[in-house]
């Protein structure tokens, strides 16, 4: 019994002070704090003990934050007395983020709340009291724990290890901190129209290049002189920088692996060249998983594709003797007349493969068709000779 007095002559002290006027309204909060940082004192009015952990406030949390110099009554007003009154309210993050909160009422996130009826506030990702700004949370050791509260509800986005966005890059990074659209929305930032500027606000270079070759004039429909596009466009997967790169599992480009795979993706819209591709030395070595031999990007570049039309291609007349160099030291120009993509059907591209080809496969179903029928024959004759043999031996006997 006495213990239990003694505990309540500080709380009512507390309490006793806490019926003056408080400083938070024209001071730093500390009085506030002088009940808020007890969590024992919140835990006697309120239902349970995570609403009294809510409630509970360190000063060294708000000295830490965003907000270190507001007082408490810049967002909380009507609790200067204990008990709080009717009146004590706690002001909206818009009152003074306004463009945010425009941002935010237009995004997928605004969306949810009302279609599916789960609340997303400001602070699941900025926090209440340890409020956090944009750029805190999306570098140094707040970057995985951002993300981390993303993957709490998009749990199927979260980044392999081996993604060299994984540790550098927040989700907001790419997808836009408030103004987050879906995927399928063409004002979203990562729509196939908006990801050179959104890539490129990291990869300059790629996001300059993009802009002007074949892929970025496909995408955005502009033409270019000498410019040919030989493969039909899909609507569906337009060339954009996740048709190539992917977005959540990304593998490293210095990974020999993934450029290896870029491969098939290139075949999956240009599908005549790899088909041919795979029929030279390169795409045969490439399909037995070499991780050295010349593949797409190794000819053609990765950004700055162009046309072999076009002098600034890389597969260029005038600069193959360079291409192919990178590679093959001797290279020169009776060495660079190599069809890279050799169509043997096509007498026109070259007639030497074409009848050398017709050739070898008419020797090839002869010599079959020869061998085949030559042991056909000898099968029956091997028949006929077995019955005949069969027949005098049962005479003889």
């Amino acid at each position: 019994m006495s213990l239990r007095i003694g505990l309540r002559i500080p709380l009512l002290v507390v309490a006793v002070f806490a019926g003056v006027p408080l400083s938070a309204q024209d001071g730093d909060g500390r009085d506030c704090v002088s009940c808020h940082a007890e969590v024992e004192y919140l835990r006697q009015h309120t239902a349970t003990l995570v609403e009294a952990r809510r409630l509970q406030v360190q000063s060294e949390d708000i000295a830490a934050s965003a907000h270190a110099d507001s007082t408490c009554a810049s967002c909380h007003t009507g609790f200067r007395r204990w008990p709080h009154g009717s009146d004590a309210q706690t002001a909206s993050c818009a009152s003074c983020h306004e463009e945010q909160e425009e941002l935010w009422s237009r995004s997928v996130h605004a969306e949810v709340d009302a279609l599916a009826g789960r609340e997303t506030t400001c602070a699941d990702c900025h926090g209440i009291h340890t409020v956090s700004t944009a750029e805190d949370i999306a570098a140094g050791d707040a970057l995985p724990v951002m993300n981390g509260a993303c993957v709490g509800c998009h749990e199927t986005a979260a980044m392999s290890e081996g993604d060299p966005h994984a540790d550098s890059t927040s989700c907001a990074g790419c997808h836009a901190p408030h103004s987050t659209r879906a995927v399928d929305d063409p004002e979203s930032a990562i729509a196939p129209l908006n990801q050179l500027d959104g890539c490129g606000a990291c990869h300059e270079d790629a996001r300059d290049q993009g802009r002007e070759d074949v892929h970025g004039r496909a995408l955005y429909g502009g033409e270019h002189p000498g410019l040919r596009v030989t493969d039909p466009i899909d609507p569906d997967v337009p060339p954009s920088c996740t048709t190539c790169h992917g977005s959540h599992g990304m593998g490293p480009l210095e990974d020999a692996a993934t450029v290896v795979e870029l491969v098939e993706t290139c075949g999956s819209c240009h599908e005549n060249a790899a088909e041919r591709y795979f029929g030279t030395y390169h795409g045969k070595a490439t399909a037995l998983g070499s991780h050295v031999v010349a593949t797409c990007s190794d000819c053609h570049r990765a950004h700055n594709i162009f046309p072999d039309s076009m002098p600034a291609s890389s597969v260029h007349a005038d600069q193959l003797v360079e291409t192919c160099g990178e590679c093959h030291e001797a290279s020169r120009p009776a060495f660079v007349a190599y069809d890279s993509h050799p169509d043997p059907m096509d007498r026109s591209r070259n007639a030497a493969l074409f009848y050398s080809f017709v050739f070898m496969n008419v020797l090839l179903i002869g010599v079959l068709i020869v061998f085949g029928l030559h042991t056909f024959l000898w099968w029956v004759r091997i028949g006929i000779e077995g019955r005949q043999a069969k027949a005098e031996g049962g005479h003889g006997g």
